[in-house]
């Protein structure tokens, strides 16, 4: 989550010329696709803006979802009412007039009708209704700010799945709030 103007752009897209000037043929900033060279320098270029970012991250182990929650119409509202629950209120000021939500694009139709809906039942108890909302689904390549995002959940599945600290050592300044959403109980599916 963060706010305008967006500080870190322009050195974002000094560091993509300064690879293509390299002889790195970098589209865009995609951290498990980027190798370990990009991915400092990514991270050494936003780090110095981590104290505009705040970051609210859900975990979600699979094999511990019920399998009748499992579906992405019942598992996503889950996960983004939790975000919107923690992140929201915490994003407010009495200067907001609206908030615009970009996600990366949701090839399929009924996962992005999930997440839609997810927003709209989501966002309701926890936004003025002076303040307008938007939800808009980008490809990430085409935004930093996406391209910051993957990078930033890149570290935090690094953490979470290899027990790999060092990108998540980097942004943790900016770590709000992180949840496993199904930390209790024993159960597991798979």
């Amino acid at each position: 989550m963060t706010r305008r103007p967006f500080e870190w752009q322009a050195p974002l897209l000094d560091l993509k010329y300064d690879c293509l000037e390299d002889g790195l043929d970098l589209e865009y900033f995609h951290a498990s696709e980027d190798r370990q060279p990009i991915r400092d320098r990514f991270f050494a270029t936003i780090t110095r803006w981590l104290p505009q970012f705040e970051v609210y991250s859900v975990l979600i182990s699979k094999n511990r979802a019920n399998p009748s929650i499992r579906e992405p119409e019942r598992l996503f509202p889950l996960m983004l009412q939790w975000l919107m629950k923690y992140a929201l209120p915490r994003a407010l000021n009495d200067y907001t007039t609206q908030v615009v939500i970009v996600t990366d694009t949701i090839p399929v139709q009924r996962k992005r009708r999930a997440v839609e809906k997810a927003v709209k039942v989501g966002i309701k108890p926890y936004l003025p209704t002076t303040v307008r909302h938007r939800l808009l689904h980008h490809q990430s390549r085409s935004d930093l700010n996406l391209q910051a995002v993957d990078y930033v959940n890149w570290a935090v599945f690094r953490k979470w799945e290899s027990a790999d600290y060092r990108s998540y050592a980097l942004i943790a300044s900016a770590m709000r709030g992180e949840v496993d959403l199904f930390a209790r109980g024993d159960c597991e599916y798979y």
